[in-house]
């Protein structure tokens, strides 16, 4: 008979199982520096299984990202119902933080643009419906007139930092500085300096994302 699939044996699925299950544990400890051979060490099978099952570590990240992209896009799809829009928009940030704030390979992965196809899929499917909450947003006054989404994207950047540098002595951290920046960008923020520099445009957030 052709075309019918072979059934995958149990020992090659509980080996893949095991290496998802590692990846997962090492990157959210300590990101995306993580080798192959230390999942597969980490995971208690050889190298050369953690290989047959992943080309290289960009595979094993793309396919740990493809789990996490409906759970950010749901995010974003619940957050659209929300009525209020200062309040949609704020609880997408505070829930996107929460999900990345104990797992430093996710952070990091968002955050930079090495070429992984899955977080590049995120985006191109994610920033329109960022962009229309935010656009929602500023448009019912919610933020000061001078704010940009870019500058929510260098604030996004910041908690990240903030969760990089805390996440083991003081892991909510990054609440309270979130809330923080937020007061700042309000349309009520005051006393209101006019910032001296102008908004990053998304071209140059793109190039920056490729060096970090």
């Amino acid at each position: 008979m052709t075309g019918v699939a072979k059934p995958i044996r149990k020992d090659v699925a509980r080996n893949r199982g095991l290496l998802m299950r590692s990846a997962e544990e090492l990157f959210a400890e300590r990101g995306t520096e993580v080798t192959l051979e230390e999942i597969a060490r980490h995971a208690g099978v050889g190298v050369a299984t953690a290989y047959r099952h992943f080309e290289s570590k960009s595979a094993i990240v793309e396919a740990m990202f493809e789990s996490r992209i409906g759970k950010f896009l749901a995010v974003l799809h619940e957050c659209e119902s929300i009525a209020d829009p200062r309040e949609a928009f704020e609880t997408y940030l505070y829930r996107i933080c929460e999900l990345q704030a104990t797992d430093r390979g996710m952070r990091q992965a968002i955050s930079a643009n090495h070429g992984i196809d899955k977080v590049a899929e995120f985006r191109d499917r994610g920033r329109p419906l960022v962009q229309r909450l935010f656009d929602r947003a500023k448009q019912a006054g919610a933020f000061r007139p001078e704010c940009e989404l870019s500058d929510i994207v260098v604030a996004f950047w910041m908690i990240s930092k903030v969760s990089d540098s805390t996440d083991r002595s003081s892991p909510e951290q990054w609440r309270r500085q979130l809330t923080f920046l937020l007061d700042g960008l309000r349309a009520e923020a005051m006393p209101r300096q006019t910032p001296a520099t102008p908004p990053l445009s998304m071209e140059q957030i793109e190039t920056i994302m490729a060096t970090i």
